[in-house]
Formats: structure tokens, sequence, C-alpha cells
């Protein structure tokens, strides 16, 4: 099985999910709402955080299903496939405010070419 395949796949069914409201994680977003410039900079400082996270998580993932640990293994593919979801909130955040920046829907499509399609 390839785990990145697996992880692309989860995360592609929790993109179809309502997100509803903001996580915790994610709150810290709403500080700097009403400046454009400044979430879409707190928002890619988080994508970048969370993704280097959950790359480490699919690494991980890797090692336990090659000594054998499916458990642990499938465990840490949730966790990346979460972080993946979080960094699509953000982004979701950030576009729902300010639809035709730039950087935010490239940022955003980077997100789904990388990591979620």
């Amino acid at each position: 099985m390839n785990l990145i395949l697996t992880c692309a796949t989860v995360c592609a069914s929790l993109v179809a999910q309502d997100a509803g409201t903001l996580p915790d994680e994610l709150r810290h977003l709403a500080a700097v709402a009403g400046n454009e410039a400044r979430l879409v900079d707190a928002a890619r400082a988080f994508d970048v955080q969370n993704a280097a996270l959950a790359n480490w998580d699919i690494t991980l993932a890797e090692s336990h299903q090659a000594a054998g640990e499916y458990d642990l293994a499938k465990a840490k593919l949730r966790q990346a496939s979460a972080r993946f979801e979080l960094i699509r909130q953000a982004y979701d955040e950030v576009l729902a405010r300010y639809p035709k920046n730039a950087r935010a829907n490239n940022y955003y499509g980077e997100l789904l070419y990388d990591y979620i399609t």
C-alpha cells in the first residue's frame, strides 16, 4: 500500500466534509482577519509549519509500516490527514474573506495539488 496515496485519499474525503466553525488551532486567524496581508501571512505560516509536521507523520508511518506496526502507521496517516485538513480550513477562511487574493489562491492550489488531489 502506498502511504502517500492513502493519505491523499483520506485528505480528499475530509475536503468533502462541511468545515463548520474554525477549530481552536485556527482561532489565531481571527485576530488578523481584518488585514488581508497579515491574514494571508498567518495562514501561510500555519501551512508551512503543519505541512512539515504532516510530512514527518507520513515518514513515521512508512517506518511503522516497514516494521509491521500497521496500527501505528494508520494513526500517523490519520494525524497527517488531520494536519492537511487544518491547512485547508485556514485557506478556506482566508478565501472566504478575500476570494481574489492571488497569494492565497496560489497557496491553496499548491496544497490541493501537492497533498489533497
